[in-house]
């Protein structure tokens, strides 16, 4: 006994821990902060239960508790992955992640669709459709906009217009009065994210000709070489000079050019800079480095070198998308590595669970050969002799049960039919299809 107790005290020391251990799956929506009500996590988990059954690809939700003091990107990494969210094989799954307690949302994709639902339209469904639904702590709402939008990405179709919270609905219904006179000119089209007050109509955007017309062509042949050649890119706005507002509150739409995962705001007449994320990997995390860029682009604007400030702090933002992008595939090897060991570990333990039961069965087998045997040949001798006596043994076949029905107590001649519900049926439980996730998708406060 002391000698299996030891065996799996050792058995079990030996499984690896994660940091963040995702809890059992429980639906398509997995509500572990208790932000839903019975019947919205039923209705949202019907919705993804027959978007799955029509078209085989797969949407889940968890919203988290707590991420435990890992990043956000990290926590979808590992749920994605354990939950095997999307049909083996084609990894055509996506996870949305909701973490109320750090006011954090991220979109992870699987391996299949990251040219469906690229980083850019993930950042983009999270800032103009997640996130100002959970700010008004509407999750319901909020997780409804989410997934029909990507419900429509993956199709291969437009995603939807967002339905107007609140706020908006009050600021549209303040300014009807002001909106019914014409305007003089024709707009321009509206931004994708209706927080952005400047387009990126190329990768170098500088309207207002204030820095070098050469700089600008040879900036967008270089990054479009660089994009086609399936790298990413960063866009560059050169503010005009009538532009107050604070330079960091100052929101771009880059959805135009392919593969933009952060924009360079510049404005030459105060010298400032400042690194707008679009879709850049952990962004937080390298928050502290893109300061040191702009501060080294600041420097040489003042030194009038504007050309060599931007191209190497470009070099800097990308070297860092670089760095995360290794990092992942590190983070990647280990996962990977990790349930290698524990596969390793699961198969040592129950060998050594099966080497036990077999020796104790061998000690029993052999404790029950050496007890004393009883003397069987006088219980033998007097049964064959009872039936001996009478030639045959004696058979008393059993008396078959008997069965009353409950219908026997109503006259037939007014028992209604039964009603039978041939409705078609939708299968709502899911526990996940053998997919992995590519590391794609995007991240973002709220």
């Amino acid at each position: 006994m002391a000698l299996l107790v030891a065996v799996l005290a050792w058995a079990f020391a030996v499984r690896p821990a994660y940091a963040f251990t995702p809890p059992k799956i429980a639906g398509h929506v997995t509500d572990a902060a208790g932000k839903l009500s019975d019947g919205d996590r039923r209705a949202l988990n019907e919705k993804l239960a027959a978007y799955r059954a029509k078209t085989k690809n797969e949407i889940a939700v968890f919203i988290v508790r707590s991420l435990e003091g890992e990043t956000i990107d990290d926590v979808a990494y590992a749920t994605f992955n354990a939950w095997k969210i999307g049909v083996a094989g084609k990894d055509n799954g996506v996870l949305l992640v909701i973490a109320p307690n750090e006011r954090r949302v991220r979109i992870e994709t699987g391996k299949g669709i990251g040219d469906k639902v690229t980083d850019l339209q993930a950042n983009d469904i999270i800032r103009s459709r997640i996130g100002p639904r959970l700010k008004q702590e509407q999750f319901r709402e909020a997780i409804d906009d989410g997934t029909s939008a990507l419900m429509a990405l993956l199709d291969g179709k437009s995603a939807p217009s967002a339905a107007p919270t609140a706020s908006a609905t009050s600021t549209s219904t303040a300014s009807t009065a002001a909106a019914e006179t014409p305007p003089a000119a024709a707009p321009t089209p509206p931004p994708l994210n209706e927080k952005a007050k400047y387009r990126l109509t190329s990768y170098f955007t500088d309207e207002n000709s204030l820095l070098e017309g050469a700089l600008r062509a040879s900036y967008d042949a270089e990054t479009a070489a660089s994009v086609k050649a399936g790298k990413k890119a960063i866009g560059v706005l050169v503010l005009p000079r009538t532009e107050e507002e604070p330079i960091g509150r100052i929101h771009v739409d880059a959805s135009t050019p392919d593969g933009v995962i952060a924009v360079l705001l510049v404005r030459p007449s105060t010298n400032e800079v400042y690194v707008r994320d679009i879709a850049f990997p952990a962004y937080d995390e390298y928050r502290t480095a893109m300061v040191g860029v702009e501060g080294a682009i600041e420097e040489q604007l003042r030194a009038g070198r504007a050309e060599e400030g931007i191209r190497t702090g470009v070099r800097s933002l990308l070297e860092l998308s670089t760095r995360d992008a290794e990092k992942r595939a590190r983070r990647a090897a280990a996962v990977a590595e990790r349930a290698h060991k524990e596969n390793v570990s699961d198969g040592i333990f129950l060998g050594t669970l099966a080497t036990l039961f077999l020796g104790i069965t061998v000690l029993g087998i052999r404790a029950s050969r050496r007890k004393p045997q009883t003397n069987s040949r006088e219980s033998t001798s007097s049964s064959s002799s009872s039936e001996s006596s009478s030639g045959f043994s004696t058979y008393t076949p059993p008396t078959p049960p008997t069965f009353t029905s409950a219908f026997d107590s109503f006259p037939s001649s007014t028992s209604p039919a039964p009603t039978v519900d041939t409705s078609p049926r939708v299968d709502t439980s899911y526990s996940g299809g053998g997919g992995t996730s590519g590391g794609g998708g995007s991240s973002d406060s709220y």
